[in-house]
């Protein structure tokens, strides 16, 4: 009978797993672009800290947090790679498809030099392949969908080539089958989505020009001199509250809970026999993108003070 050895690290004893991690996390390149279409539209302080400790980073021990932070964006890869290979073998078999799949677009826009490299073009439509979450669709959170697609459609609408529409391929890797019924849940793993808000080839053109311009003034700022993400590009999450009874695992109320004194007037106002022993509880905020998705979160002065207000808060409170 094989014997089983504990580890006591989920991820960093799987040496297979632990080299090809640290392979992908350093295999983005902007191919000799100042900026790449993905790098425009994400926070110009995120793109400053990437481009100033990217290599520094790197050279850090890995992690279990580390590898974990990389599962997603390690799996999205693979998506997309096997998306490459197949359409590619299909259109030597089928030359004349009409396919065009990952062509890097290359452009030179105030003093900055520009790409992107779509996924697939076919009949006028252009498609992202984008391996995501279910919440992100629930909640709509795929602006940065609209945008990136609008900027590769004006790319190529330089290039001669029109588009007429834009897609998501969206693969959801927390897809649950036994949630389909579910109000607003995907019926499948895999959906099409269309992106209905194709701009206007001017508006197309401002946001990129306004894009560059955003992120050259940024360039030479010193690190607590730049512009700080918004609470949307964090992914904040507000301090709720949750009017609670003791031993119980589910909130009685949370809806409209958005104050201490709103929850307590609350309870006050109820006329249930048990409300005397019931309870506020405080749901703390959270910053997601930067705790748990930005690498580069530990030379942000601005996460750095969050974190640090954080701490004198819960020790004032202790």
């Amino acid at each position: 009978m094989a014997t089983r050895i504990a580890t006591s690290s989920k991820y960093l004893h799987i040496a297979p797993l632990r080299s090809a991690i640290y392979e992908h996390s350093r295999s983005y390149t902007n191919w000799g672009s100042d900026y790449s279409v993905t790098s425009l539209i994400q926070p110009p302080q995120v793109v400053q800290l990437q481009k100033r400790y990217a290599e520094e980073l790197d050279k850090l021990p890995m992690t279990d947090e580390f590898i974990a932070q990389q599962l997603s964006s390690f799996k999205g890869t693979a998506i997309h790679e096997r998306f490459r290979q197949m359409l590619y073998r299909y259109i030597n078999k089928y030359p004349n498809s009409g396919y065009m799949v990952e062509r890097r677009l290359w452009d030179r826009i105030n003093g900055r030099k520009i790409s992107g490299q779509f996924d697939i073009f076919l009949n006028g439509a252009l498609y992202d392949v984008k391996s995501t979450s279910v919440w992100k669709r629930i909640f709509g959170q795929g602006t940065d969908w609209e945008k990136q697609l609008n900027l590769y459609a004006y790319m190529l609408k330089t290039c001669g080539i029109e588009v007429t529409l834009l897609y998501i391929i969206a693969w959801y890797m927390d897809w649950d089958k036994f949630k389909v019924n579910q109000e607003n849940y995907p019926s499948s793993p895999i959906e099409q989505i269309r992106i209905d808000n194709m701009w206007p080839e001017k508006e197309q053109e401002k946001f990129l020009f306004d894009r560059i311009e955003l992120h050259k003034s940024n360039e030479d700022r010193p690190d607590d001199q730049l512009d700080p993400c918004t609470s949307d590009e964090m992914w904040s999450k507000e301090i709720t509250y949750a009017i609670m009874k003791p031993m119980a695992k589910r909130a009685i109320r949370t809806k409209g809970m958005t104050t201490r004194a709103i929850a307590e007037q609350y309870i006050a106002d109820s006329t249930h026999k048990d409300k005397a022993s019931w309870y506020v509880e405080t749901r703390p905020g959270e910053r997601t993108r930067c705790k748990d998705w930005c690498r580069y979160n530990c030379k942000c002065c601005q996460y750095q003070i969050y974190l640090q207000e954080e701490a004198e808060a819960e020790n004032e409170g202790v």
